[in-house]
């Protein structure tokens, strides 16, 4: 499988997150550690400088090897910071440039037929494609209205949200045949397959969106997609080149990198060996599923058998999940549905939380006497900023203290910043109940260094990887703070596909133990339930 991003940048940005990519040379070693050949570039200069200056520098940047192609930012011809429609395309081929990025917020311009109308109808006559970054749902509607104007404009829209945007975006693409999309954070289970099916294989292009994110989950992601070889190739960088083809003197340089499944081999047997296919002998555990449909996203993977199927697909063993009905409406309904519709029909592959709601409190109190009711249950899950009660709150007492007496693991959502369940309620439940394996989910997202001084401080604190993973470069950083024997993998299935994880994990830069801690053993120590169930028990 060879691979083109459309999505990767270095340089220097105005605020730097917690992946670095300064130069070509950094850009090109991570491409070679997940076997990409080739990546079109969006430098940094591009938002950090005037759009002429921003050009000037990315052109000058990418000329350090033929594997990078600079992508270069539509600006407003009113001001003389872009060429005027008539001259554009001798403009782009006189620099070599075969695509534009839009960056109406970084360059405060509105994106519409007003501004650039002309431009537009030359870009659509031509197929230069433009892309377009989706980080809020609500610029879908802008895409909707280009693309209605201007039908035949090629528009990749580029990192559309993890959360999942198909009941947006799939009536665009029903209706508009030149919108792709890129599947950098494109992490819904079975997504990229379901489009497949859909809407064929040249809908989707290949991306990472390094160095915020990970390169790893999307690689894997596409090498492990339930889709024929021919489809993988066409997203992984045959669509790209198609679409960046209207200008045949432009770049197609590159040499064949052997492909990722030789860079993780080059990593280390066990890299290779698990991202190739499911390894009985290795037995992933994820402790951070969902079950059901739910009422913000449209979920493709509702059911257990689906579940079950996404899991060997992936090599998982077991997933340690709680319903959705539980974070959003009724914890006892939910908690009821998943025993009878997971716990019961997959007994030795789903494993569940039992979900605590605040506001039924008194309700479920009395269910804790003979907690588990049910022997797939094998800890509890709390979600505070969904029922927008602190996690130190008193109506959590009850559940806290008979985990605490039974030593049942918890599980919390967490999050940077959150006043429900940020680092401080987080610390606070910590000290007040020492002996609970308390799992702060997504590892209090954002706020990484108090995520790991909470579980450097106290030994019943673990780092879960949901939704963190695909922080560049986060995975090291939590295994290397408070030691890889605190971190636990995690995907929120079926929200999540869970190769991104997997991916993420594998290509990170640590050593096998650290692989193995996060993959599973951590997860054996903990549930012991779960090392039941994996030893035939």
């Amino acid at each position: 499988m060879r691979l083109f991003d459309c999505h990767a940048s270095f340089g220097l940005p105005t605020r730097p997150g917690p992946g670095s990519c300064r130069t070509a040379d950094d850009l090109l070693r991570r491409m070679d550690r997940h076997g990409i050949e080739r990546a079109l570039v969006l430098h940094a200069a591009v938002d950090t400088e005037s759009p002429p200056v921003g050009t000037a520098i990315a052109l000058e940047a990418c000329r350090a090897d033929p594997r990078l192609e600079a992508a270069l930012p539509l600006a407003t011809p009113q001001t003389g910071e872009f060429p005027q429609a008539e001259e554009l395309l001798d403009w782009l081929r006189g620099h070599g440039v075969r695509a534009l990025w839009a960056r109406p917020q970084q360059h405060r311009y509105h994106l519409d037929t007003v501004t650039f109308g002309e431009t537009f109808e030359v870009l659509a006559a031509a197929g230069v494609p433009l892309l377009y970054e989706i980080d809020d749902h609500t610029k879908w509607t802008t895409v909707g209205e280009i693309l209605g104007d201007f039908p035949g404009l090629t528009l990749i829209a580029v990192g559309h949200g993890c959360w999942g945007d198909d009941r947006i975006f799939r009536p665009l693409l029903d209706r508009h045949e030149n919108l792709h999309l890129d599947m950098s954070r494109y992490e819904v289970d079975q997504g990229i397959s379901r489009v497949v099916e859909r809407y064929g294989a040249n809908r989707l292009v290949f991306g990472t969106g390094f160095p915020r994110w990970s390169m790893g989950g999307p690689v894997a992601a596409l090498l492990r997609a339930p889709i024929d070889d021919g489809a993988r190739q066409a997203i992984g960088g045959e669509n790209l080149e198609r679409l960046l083809s209207w200008d045949a003197s432009g770049s197609s340089s590159g040499s064949s990198s052997g492909g990722p499944l030789a860079a993780a081999e080059a990593i280390s047997s066990l890299t290779g060996t698990v991202l190739e296919a499911p390894r009985p002998e290795h037995p992933i555990i994820d402790t951070h599923g969902h079950f059901g449909p739910f009422t913000k996203i449209w979920l493709p993977t509702q059911d257990a058998t689906d579940m079950v199927g996404t899991m060997d697909r992936c090599g998982v063993r077991v997933t340690i999940c709680s319903h959705h009905t539980g974070i959003s409406g009724d914890a006892v309904l939910a908690n009821r549905w998943l025993r009878e519709r997971a716990l019961e029909r997959q007994p030795d592959r789903l494993l569940g939380y039992y979900v605590w709601n605040p506001h039924q409190a008194e309700e479920q109190e009395a269910a804790l006497t003979d907690f588990p009711a049910h022997p797939g249950f094998v800890g509890f899950k709390l979600h505070p900023s969904s029922h927008g009660v602190p996690l130190c709150d008193d109506r959590y007492r009850p559940v806290l203290e008979r985990a605490e007496a039974g030593g049942w693991p918890v599980l919390s959502h967490t999050w940077g910043g959150s006043a429900e369940d940020g680092p401080e309620q987080v610390r606070r439940v910590l000290e007040s109940y020492p002996s609970i394996p308390f799992l702060m989910g997504h590892s209090c997202f954002g706020d990484w260094d108090t995520a790991i001084g909470l579980a450097k401080d106290h030994p019943n604190a673990y780092l879960e990887l949901t939704a963190a993973y695909a922080v560049e470069p986060v995975i090291e950083r939590l295994a290397s703070g408070a030691g890889s024997e605190r971190v636990l993998m995690g995907t929120d299935l079926p929200w999540f596909d869970p190769m991104f994880c997997i991916g993420c994990i594998l290509f990170a830069d640590i050593d096998d133990e650290d692989r193995l801690n996060i993959l599973y053993r951590n997860a054996l120590k903990l549930f012991p339930r779960v090392r039941a169930v994996t030893d035939g028990g």
